[in-house]
């Protein structure tokens, strides 16, 4: 079993993750990697029972679950774990206490939307997506009501507006942070000299 991208629940005790068959020869057969959604009990020192599966789809991958309370959301594509290649990827929330599974339709686009990051308070969501022109990943935010709805999102505003649409690079992994990013150029720059 291949297994991937961790995620605890608010009182760390009880893991979510993803897992998919083994395949031989995975780069052949990438299109048949579907990964299901799982989750396991954890008491502090150990795991504890058997892994359960909390979602799965036949024709469907699921990555990069991330829990806000009894909120989990996670990225839905076709196959595999690398959905910000995949057009149809989109996001999906989990109910943990009902266990009610359903599309987040307010963040969904045609393209892509794949990795996310719940702010610390739980309201807010950063999101990346390929909306704009299909090419260049773009950071949106949304605000959580915390019943499973979401508002419109919006592009991550800038100083000059027209920067977002001539950036010709993508972005990454967003993640809210609540302190400083301290600058380390410097020392980066001393590794290399």
């Amino acid at each position: 079993v291949m297994e991937t991208f961790p995620a605890w629940n608010d009182a760390g005790d009880r893991l979510y993750y993803c897992a998919a068959d083994s395949l031989s020869d995975v780069s052949r057969n990438r299109g048949q990697v579907h990964y299901r959604l799982m989750s396991i009990d954890f008491d502090g020192l150990s795991f504890a029972g058997e892994p359960e599966v909390v979602w799965e789809c036949p024709d469907a991958s699921v990555s990069f679950p991330r829990i806000n309370g009894k909120w989990l959301l996670f990225t839905r594509s076709d196959y595999g774990t690398f959905p910000i290649w995949h057009k149809e990827a989109d996001l999906w929330l989990v109910n943990l206490e009902t266990g009610e599974i359903f599309p987040a339709a307010e963040l969904n686009s045609d393209d892509t939307e794949s990795y996310h990051s719940w702010s610390s308070n739980g309201k807010w969501l950063v999101f990346s997506s390929r909306r704009e022109d299909g090419r260049y990943t773009r950071l949106y935010f949304s605000h959580f009501d915390g019943d499973g709805g979401f508002t419109k999102p919006f592009l991550l505003p800038q100083k000059q507006a027209r920067f977002n649409s001539l950036r010709l690079k993508s972005y990454n992994i967003p993640e809210f942070v609540r302190g400083e990013v301290p600058d380390r150029q410097k020392e980066i720059k001393q590794l290399f000299d």
